[in-house]
């Protein structure tokens, strides 16, 4: 599927159907809720989950990573899905492969883990991130919506769940 362009803001913008934004003049590919540890998590707790849902989460990531080339990932909340487990360690792994991207985390209400384990994994930890005119924040709530100027972008709110 080809993706949507969008001007917004001045800038150029590419929706994808691989569930991310490409922002061009930023060189910044935007995704949020990838909940990495989530079906480990899930079948600690003897909740039956397929085994490989990280691999094809990172796999489209990385096909994503190789479409646009960015220079940076933005990822508006909910990287991880909880405490440390496997899932991060396959992560860790996956992750070697663009030691020249920076990633940026507007942590999320799922980001708990210790921010060293971040820091391990060349993650920047941020609670917002405002950047050409956007604030990016995991929770729409949490916009504080004092600059008109300013337009929010969000993570949070899953398709279905309300």
């Amino acid at each position: 599927m080809e993706d949507i362009r969008y001007a917004f803001k001045g800038g150029h913008w590419r929706l994808s159907a691989g569930k991310a934004l490409y922002w061009e003049e930023e060189r910044a590919l935007i995704v949020a809720d990838l909940h990495v540890g989530k079906a480990a998590h899930f079948r600690k707790a003897g909740i039956g989950v397929p085994a490989n849902i990280v691999q094809e989460d990172l796999y489209r990531l990385q096909q994503l990573i190789t479409k646009y080339n960015p220079v940076r990932l933005i990822v508006v909340g909910d990287m991880f899905h909880s405490s440390a487990n496997n899932e991060v360690q396959y992560f860790r792994i996956w992750r070697q492969q663009f030691p020249h991207i920076r990633f940026e985390l507007v942590t999320g209400n799922h980001d708990i883990m210790d921010p060293g384990v971040y820091a391990s994994l060349d993650i920047e930890m941020k609670d917002t991130l405002t950047l050409g005119g956007i604030y990016f924040v995991h929770d729409p709530k949490d916009w504080k919506r004092s600059d008109a100027e300013t337009y929010a972008m969000s993570g949070h709110i899953h398709p279905g769940s309300g």
